[in-house]
């Protein structure tokens, strides 16, 4: 199984036409992700006391996932993600004062020591409750021998005005075994840093050019098939989601790259097929349909 710990929030779509809300939050992306392809997965984030974090709640609940832990907070509010699409792709802009998602509560819940792996999402690094917390977390997940797996998802937004955003990142990165990373984030860091990085499994979403992987002295590019995206909202996470769901109960070092060439291949699929369709989550494919999809 696979925990997911961080924000979940409302992608709020802003159009001529007037404002739709739907279910989001990279690490909430990524659970439903896991789900639909095929593995087992978990949730522990935090909402406001308030009417949307009512309308999270409800959706999430009908995507069945094996655990979800979601207490609403009374004095914080539920964060929003206001989305714009521009040709597809989509643009942020947060609303967060006193929001929920980054203060999730510790100790974490007892079905966590069930977990092969346990994710986290990077927006609560932006607070120093959040940063305490990962720490505590990733200490606690060591001593379990749980893998732990993190998301740059850099968002300038929520991180503006902080100059030492590189060692805010960099204290978490040289504590985890698997990193998602876009090939817009690799410039805040620097390809030589990344590449550099050992016994961690990089996982480098290049978009429409496909995945990148590297594990120590193993790596690959991966190509995907090209589609006409509608919406990539949430893609890199219905990407990183496939990967995790296929490497679920490995040691890093029992995989070989004949395995993640398909594993990769697979997730290309799921990230692509995920644009087709507006919204993060309500676009996700069965296991079943990406691989005709990938096989066709």
């Amino acid at each position: 199984m696979i925990t997911l710990i961080g924000e979940i929030l409302v992608d709020q779509f802003i159009t001529e036409n007037g404002a739709s809300n739907a279910l989001g939050g990279a690490p909430f992306n990524v659970a439903a992700a896991i789900k639909r392809s095929g593995g087992h997965s978990s949730f522990i984030g935090a909402v406001g006391k308030d009417e949307l974090g009512q309308f999270l709640i409800d959706k999430a609940a009908l995507l069945k996932l094996d655990n979800i832990y979601i207490p609403m907070l009374d004095g914080y509010s539920t964060t929003i993600a206001k989305v714009t699409l521009t040709n597809g792709e989509r643009s942020f802009k947060f609303v967060r004062e006193q929001g929920a998602d980054y203060h999730i509560e510790y100790p974490l819940p007892s079905f966590v020591n069930e977990s092969h792996i346990v994710h986290f999402g990077s927006l609560m690094l932006s607070e120093p409750e959040g940063r305490e917390f990962i720490n505590k977390c990733i200490k606690y997940l060591k001593s379990k021998d749980i893998l732990v797996s993190f998301d740059i998802n850099y968002r300038e937004d929520i991180f503006k005005g902080q100059n030492n955003i590189k060692d805010i990142f960099k204290d978490v990165i040289e504590q985890i075994d698997i990193l998602k990373i876009s090939d817009e984030e690799i410039d805040i860091f620097g390809e030589d840093y990344i590449y550099s990085l050992k016994d961690k499994l990089i996982c480098l979403s290049l978009g429409s050019k496909g995945s990148m992987y590297k594990y120590n002295d193993m790596k690959g590019i991966v190509p995907t098939k090209k589609v006409s995206p509608v919406d990539t909202t949430g893609a890199g996470d219905a990407f990183f989601g496939a990967v995790l769901s296929q490497i679920d109960g490995y040691r890093l070092q029992e995989l070989n790259k004949e395995q993640l060439d398909k594993i990769f291949k697979f997730a290309n699929g799921v990230g692509a097929l995920t644009t087709l369709k507006k919204g993060a989550i309500d676009a996700l494919l069965t296991k079943e349909q990406t691989l005709k999809f990938i096989n066709e």
